[in-house]
């Protein structure tokens, strides 16, 4: 288990000695107890599990048709390659039905060289030839109309694709456009506020730099006047623009839904063309009126970096009384730097949405419909052509047929059949021959064989397990507490009890059931470890022990876990002040076997623990 669950049993256990010890303390003039100092630590929280390993995978190899086992090529324990024989049917019986097919093959053949005997042999060589070219024909034809359908699906793909992603991006930067404007005009108002703090702030007498910085910045506030003068010709261009984007939208779902419901488009197309217009004087307005302002503020910041220099002269800048004045000045710079960044944002989305518009009366102006039509033209073409084909097709089969009269087509077709059934007789046959040799399909070693040679074996029935000992893992049960703090892909350190010369090996987490299990009406999850490098001389079913890290503190502040009470949820420790115990609320971190993180003490501070003996203490510390 973890070091947090030996915690619980470790506090638990140390409560009722450690308050003895306390009563003891006051009522005897040697008291039992004795204090240890706070210190640093590193502590390391490891999951312990103890399970045993198991190959990753296990395969059972079969025979695909039944038999009596003729040799067993392999013996438990023996390591075999993929491909390597393992076992043997007897096949006397298998090669009889062999020879029986193939002489089955050679008598249907010469059936149909009679039956088709009353032809020319040139002629009918002829027709099959003809077969053969329209097949190839037709073949051809499916594979080129496949072909034109794809990239004409892919175009339509393609357009529709830039059509959605223009209509969302003017969406959604139409709505950022509406927010930023107001953010630009309301920052006018907040900056004269601070050009006005920045007159009231001078306290120094006149001289000739703080007059040239005061008119500076008069005439940035000027500016900044001027600009928010300007906010409700932005304020009525605004109103104008949110007009002209909400016509272009609804032009365009008018032209969605008339394609939606398969009907003419062209009013669509002609209103969108409209609303675009609109759009765009709209927005030639609305980005002139923001150019105005932030021409304005530009001018203001000019204005304020003249006041900045002047106050900033060979004669001035060694007033410290002006120091306020400059903090103003460099705050009043940079919200209109902030201005000026939002007003080029703002042109920049007005420009994007253009090119959004102008996407969208592209595919609006024609190409949309002409991409759909071209894919509903390439489909319609394309099964008219594999008609062709497959009616030339027909044509020269039918024509094959007539060649070979006078014998009749039924009997040229039955002859024929028999081929080909005679032909699949044989394949089986053959097939069943080679089925008769059992092979790995891995490399593996064999860990149980379920058949001895004489006895009866059923089609499918494992007959031989092999074990990938390539990849080994190591499965255990874990508790419901320790299961939180594992997760797939962590690092552990393995140790297998019966490779005790070997140093522990590394293996990581590679399951870890997500419903637990009850075992002796305890939850519990299973948990494997796959081991990187696994030494040759594990073996499946050896026990092993598994150690996860699953916290790593360093230098953290530890206290021994047998100092901490608990009472009423809360935890705390005994500290010996001035002779005097008082009890510390603490906080708990991560813990080991012996000591746990806290925070809530100093280091150094005299922790009270239990005067006990060694055993006792080993015996608190390990519940």
């Amino acid at each position: 288990m973890s070091s947090r669950a030996r915690l619980v049993g470790a506090i638990v256990a140390v409560v009722v000695l450690a308050f003895g010890a306390t009563r003891i303390f006051a009522a005897s003039a040697s008291p039992a107890y004795r204090t240890v100092p706070v210190r640093r630590a590193n502590v390391n929280d490891v999951v312990s599990i103890t399970g045993a390993v198991r190959a990753a995978t296990e395969t059972h190899v079969s025979f695909k048709i039944p038999g009596r086992v003729a040799s067993k090529l392999v013996s438990v324990g023996d390591k075999v390659t993929a491909g390597q024989p393992l076992a043997r049917l007897e096949g006397s019986d298998l090669e009889i039905a062999v020879a029986q097919a193939k002489a089955g093959l050679s008598g249907a053949q010469a059936k149909y060289d009679l039956v088709v005997a009353g032809a020319a042999p040139q002629d009918v060589a002829i027709a099959q030839q003809s077969v053969d070219n329209a097949e190839r024909t037709l073949a051809a034809t499916k594979s080129a109309t496949a072909a034109q359908l794809a990239s004409a699906q892919i175009s339509f793909t393609k357009l529709r694709t830039a059509y959605a992603s223009s209509q969302t991006g003017f969406q959604v930067l139409g709505d950022g456009v509406v927010s930023d404007v107001g953010t630009f005009t309301s920052s006018f108002g907040g900056s004269r506020a601070a050009l006005a703090q920045a007159l009231v702030d001078f306290t120094s007498m006149s001289t000739a730099d703080i007059t040239a910085a005061k008119a500076a910045i008069g005439q940035a506030d000027a500016a900044l006047g001027n600009a928010q003068s300007d906010g409700q010709q932005i304020s009525n261009a605004l109103d104008q623009w949110r007009s002209a984007r909400d016509g272009v939208i609804a032009a365009w779902l008018q032209f969605d839904d008339a394609v939606a419901r398969g009907v003419d488009t062209s009013g669509a197309a002609t209103q969108y063309q409209s609303a675009l217009l609109a759009y765009t004087n709209a927005t030639t307005q609305l980005s002139a009126a923001l150019a105005a302002a932030s021409a304005q503020v530009t001018a203001a910041a000019t204005s304020a970096a003249a006041a900045q220099g002047a106050l900033n002269s060979s004669t001035s800048r060694i007033d410290a009384s002006l120091d306020k004045v400059r903090a103003d000045l460099l705050g009043f710079q940079s919200a209109a730097t902030g201005s000026g960044q939002l007003a080029a944002t703002l042109t920049g989305k007005l420009a994007q949405m253009t090119a959004y518009a102008s996407v969208i009366a592209d595919a609006v102006g024609g190409t949309y419909l002409s991409a759909q039509q071209a894919l509903v033209g390439a489909q319609q073409s394309g099964d008219s052509a594999v008609v062709g084909a497959q009616n030339a097709y027909d044509s020269a089969a039918a024509m094959l047929a007539k060649t070979g009269a006078p014998a009749r087509s039924f009997d040229v077709a039955a002859a024929y059949a028999g081929v080909l059934s005679a032909q699949a007789a044989l394949d089986k046959a053959t097939s069943d021959l080679a089925s008769a040799a059992l092979v790995a399909p891995t490399a593996g070693v064999v860990a149980q064989i379920s058949a001895q040679p004489g006895e009866l074996v059923a089609a499918g029935a494992p007959l031989v397990d092999l074990l990938d000992t390539s990849s080994v893992t190591l499965h255990g049960n874990v508790g419901e507490t320790d299961v939180a703090e594992l997760q797939v892909g962590q690092t552990a350190t393995v140790t297998i009890d019966a490779v005790r010369s070997a140093s522990p090996v590394t293996g990581h987490v590679t399951t870890l059931d997500p419903v637990a299990t009850i075992q002796q009406g305890v939850p519990v999850y299973g948990i494997d470890v796959t081991i990187d490098h696994p030494d040759p001389r594990i073996r499946a079913g050896m026990s092993g022990t598994v150690s996860i890290s699953v916290a790593n503190v360093t230098g953290a502040l530890v206290v021994p876990t047998y100092a901490i009470r608990s009472s009423n949820g809360a935890r705390t420790v005994a500290i010996l002040r001035d002779g005097k115990v008082v009890e510390v609320p603490v906080q708990l971190g991560v813990s080991d076997d012996s000591v746990t993180q806290v925070t809530g003490v100093a280091e150094g501070d005299a922790v009270l623990v239990p005067l006990l003996t060694g055993a006792t203490i080993r015996s608190t510390a390990t519940r």
